[in-house]
Parts: structure tokens; sequence; C-alpha cells
């Protein structure tokens, strides 16, 4: 994974981190799964070489789910913020597929 031109925090470049998670369409429910990456140091172009695994479920249990992506700015300060977000739907997802695909990152909309 990998992100390109995120914005800067005040004078300072991000230092970003991805969390992903499978969901379900009921925007309450819990994740059923989650991981992160570590984070990039003052990077505005981060690539992310982890790999990062969802075991115990199949192709055809994946697609009843979607693709939860967000990207955040771990700041050794204060709390950590939030710099965009995905959501990828995983039902007649091209599993084969090698070629990068980019998605737009938007602002998390409130209520």
């Amino acid at each position: 994974m990998q992100c390109r031109s995120l914005p800067h925090f005040g004078s300072h470049r991000p230092n970003p981190y991805i969390k992903v998670a499978l969901i379900t369409k009921d925007p309450t429910a819990a994740p059923v799964f989650k991981q992160k990456t570590i984070p990039r140091k003052a990077d505005i172009n981060p690539v992310f070489d982890q790999v990062l695994k969802f075991s115990r479920i199949t192709k055809s249990e994946a697609e009843q789910y979607r693709f939860s992506v967000s990207v955040w700015h771990k700041d050794l300060l204060s709390q950590n913020s939030l710099i965009g977000e995905t959501t990828i739907p995983l039902r007649n997802h091209d599993w084969d597929c090698t070629s990068p695909v980019w998605y737009r990152l938007e602002a998390r909309s409130v209520g």
C-alpha cells in the first residue's frame, strides 16, 4: 500500500500509518478483522511494505464484507488525527488483478 501527496500538519510532514478492517454493511457493527501498519516518519508519499493478512477467511466469505482503509497521522504529543478514509466493496472484486489501483481518500462525515 502507498499514499501520495498527504497533507502537512502545520509546518510538519505527517507520520502516517494505515488501519485496515473488514466491515459489514451495518455501520454500528464492530469490524470483523482489523490491523494497522507501522507509522512512517515525516512522509507525504509513504510506501508501506507490509503484508497484512486476514487469516481464517475464504474469498467467498470476504465478498460479504467491505474493506475499510483509513490513513492516520501519528502525533507523538497529542491524539492521532484521521487524514482520510475509503471503503472498497469486495463483492465481485478482481482477486487476480496485479496492477496497482488508486483510491481517493475522503474526509470522515460527521453525523
